[in-house]
């Protein structure tokens, strides 16, 4: 018993079953006079009875201190969509990449929360999900003129989605288990990827011959290391060691329409490396650093210049950054300018079309 504001708060133990037990809390009265009873169910610990019962008189104490604090919600009733405000509040904050939290942002509120947001977070069962899968496969389903539901790899985030949130509410102590665990989404066919063969490469490099020094350069990096566009965008001269001929990968530009460009960790921490370059990429790369630096001399005080819409934000992460490929005056480059420039020049110069992803998994022995 915790005296509370001048009350008694009083608690019960009921035994339910062999392997659990229910706590009971007194939380005074509601506006119709009515009893309000808190209520948690805890699983049986213990090797005896006796011990069995001190655990839970234990996680009583527990349970009453928790709500002397004002801390307890009551989960009975906590519907998935307000427990999915709370997740992507002081969970997903804090642990999610800024990317990928817009993207769970939006697959909550546009497809997990019309479908399960209405049902109580401990009365969804894997029978829910099943169904719920099934209807994301669905024609009709897509939100776009194209047909067919949704493809499984978004059906797979949904599941990591729902995954990631029910063992957060398991460390949160709302519930005891993840029925997502116990389903399995759609398999995901493994995407086919087309690149270039090295007659095919070689044709690239004779053409890329022709184009600016700055696209030289880039693609050529691409080809050489592998980097994707994200990292080539937040690539810094102090990125590259002319005595060892080396480059280092360790952060990648990232791009969202609330935010604009930003910066980012890699995609993972294998992602961070060190590449020695060839020779000829080398010359290339010093090339590309003296008109660079005749180019930023020229300019002057428009180097960098500021314009009123740029946030706080976006001039703190890239003012005085000395990167490799800009804008005409020093910003960075949208990352869309790089995949959008690629596809204009295999047009002008008749290659076959690849993205520019594509251009990692392109080998040709005489670069690497």
């Amino acid at each position: 018993m915790i005296l509370k504001g001048g009350i008694h708060i009083k608690g019960s133990i009921e035994k339910r079953g062999e392997n659990s037990y229910r706590l009971n809390v007194s939380g005074g009265f509601n506006f119709k006079g009515e009893r309000i009873i808190h209520r948690r169910t805890i699983p049986a610990e213990g090797k005896t009875e006796k011990s069995r019962r001190k655990k839970a008189e234990n996680e009583l104490a527990k349970f009453i201190a928790e709500i002397e604090r004002g801390e307890f919600h009551d989960v009975k009733d906590i519907k998935l969509k307000d427990f999915a405000d709370m997740w992507l509040k002081h969970y997903g904050k804090h642990n999610l990449a800024k990317r990928t939290y817009a993207r769970y942002e939006d697959l909550l509120q546009g497809r997990i929360i019309p479908e399960l947001g209405h049902k109580k977070l401990t009365e969804i069962r894997p029978p829910h999900l099943v169904e719920f899968y099934e209807s994301l496969m669905q024609e009709g389903t897509r939100k776009d003129s194209r047909s067919g539901g949704l493809s499984p790899t978004t059906i797979t985030q949904i599941h990591r989605i729902l995954s990631s949130m029910f063992n957060t509410a398991i460390r949160w102590e709302m519930v005891y288990s993840n029925p997502v665990e116990k389903v399995k989404p759609p398999k995901q066919k493994r995407a086919h990827v087309d690149y270039y063969n090295k007659e095919q490469t070689d044709k690239l490099m004779v053409a890329l011959a022709k184009e600016p020094l700055k696209y030289r350069a880039m693609i050529t990096l691409a080809l050489v290391t592998g980097a994707r566009r994200g990292e080539l965008a937040a690539l810094e001269w102090s990125d590259i060691d002319f005595n060892k001929g080396a480059l280092k990968i360790n952060k990648s530009a990232q791009y969202l329409g609330t935010e604009g460009m930003f910066l980012s960790d890699t995609k993972n921490t294998h992602s961070d490396r060190e590449i020695y370059l060839p020779d000829f990429v080398t010359e290339l790369l010093k090339e590309y650093r003296r008109e660079w630096v005749e180019k930023k001399m020229k300019l002057g005080d428009k180097w960098q210049e500021e314009k009123d819409d740029f946030t706080d934000e976006y001039i703190n992460t890239w003012k005085g950054k000395e990167l490799l490929f800009t804008t005409w005056n020093g910003w960075p480059m949208h990352i869309n300018t790089i995949s959008k420039w690629f596809q204009k020049f295999l047009v002008r110069h008749g290659l076959p079309k690849i993205k520019f992803h594509a251009l990692r998994h392109t080998v040709n022995a005489s670069l690497r």
